[in-house]
């Protein structure tokens, strides 16, 4: 009977997935502009639950909701147990023992009563009381042992209850959305027979069962494929059952899943871990604004320092990290869970405080919502590149040589977009400057696009050693000699140099650090420049250069052959900081902006309709360096922050929104426009410059 039903599923979430062109974005369903910042409280019902849910009325949320001023709800049904903290009438059911009150019941009817919808919590692929109960339903990994809790996603489990509750959920109670969490990051390749079998039909082969078969990128491309439908089939199906209801898979189609956003959910989420929050934020929001759907990002409101217990965030440190996501266009649902009692009680100076972030954030509103980027710099993340990684499944990608580009880029003030090859190829032209860290697994489009982009007068910067076997020395305009994978090279940048090894330090009492390898090259007709030395000693130069240009056409492309992106991404040194803003001002793009400030304040550029917007966000922390501190606190002011700008004519109105300060600017007029020069003393949190031209 299993086999069966698995069968049947296949089947069934096959042809689901073919009524979509892959290469198309279906229409998103968000609940409109006035949905905005929403409250989750999720608590992951468990076995030794004894009172769950028993302190709350409708009464009584209503009045914390009013206190927390959200325009949406997100409550508990099922979390990585797998069991529901509700009296689910599906025959494969998993009901928590200690339920007191349905918590999803009383949530539903307060939102009710507030004219506010709310989502259901519900946790898909992980669920540990089906894989308990239905031990066919888990994957199957290669020596042939179950993965409790780690759904198969071609097993029955979606028809026979994922799908069964989601409607339940909907008929019974009310939601306005199933937000499914444990998808993407639990997945996991499962070698059960069924899986092997559509493989073998799929890329005549048996699945590899090491990382080091040539065919471990088909493997996890089968998995990636396999959870896409099974999104696939349950999407249509709710949405066949209720079109209204909508229906998000946690973490699908974000950043480490790039490529076209096909599968057909209503909008794109994802909730970021308490410290991790604020650096994830800037690679996330920059490619989430890229998918052409409604999204929001789910932002913890507890953290933890090490060695410490979890407490709720401080409103300064929720300012920054919010600030990231709405600068880009981004909703934000903030989650929170109070530790220490189950019985479903709010704590009244956390909803406080989650009201005066909601204060923050809809002041914002207005300036944020339905904006597009201003092009300027942007960081290639090609989808090809990252899928070609042996990763372990389909979410554990290497990251480090994108977000190192990303805060090499934000660190110099110089605001940057990050794309997919879906997003980015046919708009390239519009960016003066592209970054390509790291991606030799390009497609060959994108290889014929980056050097069209240079030939028309684009600036390309690339980085690492394979990247001369990817875009070809002619291009590159130098010649390899070698690759060292022992050298113990420096950089030159500020008048210091630094050490990309501590090879050849002295031993133990030296932190050893990887060696990134280094592709030795002699210039062509391109230009070397920041000569390596062997030692910090200019006398122990080498005859390579950091870096080379090669002027191409109308445009130029610079060469960096080491992966000193993920370098900066393990350091932040201001010495490599000080490198990549010596390599940008020697390609010289064409930016219409340019701006100075510390390192801690990122700037975004944004426009909607005649204005335009430059947004300036302060990541400083007013804690002094320790070790275990993993947030924020009591951010000082950051400045100042000097902005030009090439304008075709004197503006309408410049002003300073949302901090006070006296923000000083002047037009100078310059051959058929003129430059807009704009001094802002500080930033605290995050203030805005905007400028209306007037149509």
């Amino acid at each position: 009977m299993i086999r069966l039903f698995m069968s049947i599923f296949l089947l069934s979430a096959m042809a689901a997935a073919q009524n979509y062109d892959k290469t198309k974005v279906p229409q998103g369903n968000w609940y409109g502009d006035d949905t905005y910042f929403g409250y989750e409280y999720d608590m992951h019902a468990n076995a030794n639950d004894k009172d769950f849910g028993s302190a709350i009325s409708v009464e009584y949320l209503v009045e914390l909701f009013k206190m927390a001023g959200c325009d949406l709800l997100q409550t508990d049904t099922k979390g990585h147990e797998g069991l529901v903290s509700w009296y689910s009438k599906t025959p494969a059911a998993s009901i928590a023992p200690g339920i007191s009150k349905e918590m999803v019941d009383v949530w539903v009817k307060a939102g009710n009563e507030l004219g506010i919808p709310c989502q259901a919590h519900y946790s898909g692929i992980f669920d540990m009381a089906a894989g308990e109960k239905f031990p066919d339903w888990n994957a199957v990994n290669a020596d042939g042992e179950p993965v409790n809790g780690k759904m198969c996603p071609i097993s029955p489990y979606a028809d026979q209850l994922l799908i069964p509750q989601a409607k339940e959920l909907i008929s019974r109670y009310g939601v306005s959305a199933i937000w499914v969490d444990g998808e993407i990051w639990a997945v996991v390749p499962c070698y059960c027979d069924k899986c092997s079998s559509e493989y073998k039909k799929r890329y005549d082969s048996a699945p590899p069962r090491a990382k080091e078969d040539e065919s471990w990128a088909d493997w996890i491309e089968f998995t990636r494929d396999s959870f896409q439908e099974y999104v696939t089939h349950y999407a249509d199906e709710i949405h066949s059952f209720s079109p209204d209801t909508r229906v998000c898979s946690n973490w699908l189609h974000s950043f480490r899943n790039p490529g076209c956003p096909w599968v057909p959910t209503d909008y794109i989420s994802g909730d970021n871990l308490g410290t991790l929050s604020h650096p994830n934020n800037a690679c996330h929001a920059r490619f989430m604004s890229t998918r052409q759907r409604p999204w929001e990002i789910v932002l913890w409101g507890f953290y933890y320092n090490k060695n410490a217990p979890w407490i709720m965030k401080p409103l300064e440190m929720m300012q920054q990290q919010a600030s990231q996501i709405i600068a880009f266009g981004g909703n934000i649902n903030i989650y929170n869970q109070p530790k220490g009692h189950r019985d479903g009680r709010l704590v009244d100076w956390h909803m406080k405080r989650i009201g005066e972030l909601g204060r923050f954030i809809k002041a914002r509103k207005d300036v944020c919502q339905h904006t597009q980027t201003i092009p300027n710099a942007v960081i290639l993340h090609s989808e090809y590149d990252f899928y070609s990684q042996k990763s372990n499944n389909i979410w554990e990608y290497k990251t480090q040589h994108l977000e190192g580009a990303l805060a090499a880029m934000i660190d110099n003030s110089i605001p940057t977009d990050i794309m997919d090859e879906w997003a980015l190829i046919d708009r390239i032209g519009e960016f003066p400057l592209v970054i390509a860290p790291s991606q030799e697994n390009v497609s060959e489009r994108a290889v014929e696009a980056l050097k069209k982009y240079v030939s028309n007068g684009g600036r390309l910067i690339v980085t690492g050693p394979e990247m001369y076997d990817t875009l070809g020395g002619e291009f590159l305009g130098v010649e390899s000699v070698a690759l060292n994978n022992a050298h113990s090279y420096h950089i030159p940048a500020g008048g210091e140099r630094l050490p990309l090894s501590s090879h050849g330090h002295q031993g133990g009492a030296w932190t050893e650090v990887e060696i990134f390898p280094w592709r030795e090259v002699k210039p062509t007709t391109a230009k070397g420049f920041a000569p390596l030395t062997t030692t910090l000693f200019d006398e122990d130069k080498t005859d390579y250069f950091a870096a080379t240009i090669n002027r191409v056409g109308k445009g130029a492309v610079a060469y960096i052959p080491c992966d000193v992106m993920t370098y900066y991404y393990n350091c932040r040194y201001s010495t490599l900081r000080s490198f990549a803003a010596e390599v940008v001002a020697k390609l010289d793009p064409d930016f219409s902006y340019e701006i100075q400030a510390p390192a801690a304040v990122e700037t975004v550029l944004r426009r909607k309709g005649d204005a335009r917007y430059v947004h300036m966000l302060n990541r400083a922390s007013g804690m002094p360096v320790f070790e275990n501190i993993m947030g924020s606190q009591q951010p000082p002011a950051s400045g100042p922050v000097s902005i030009k700008i090439k304008l075709d004519k004197r503006p309408e109105s410049v002003k300073l929104l949302f901090e006070s300060g006296n923000m000083q600017w002047k037009y100078t007029p310059e051959g058929e426009g003129g430059i807009l020069s704009a001094l802002i003393p500080s930033v605290h949190i995050h203030s805005v410059l905007e400028i209306k031209q007037g149509i």
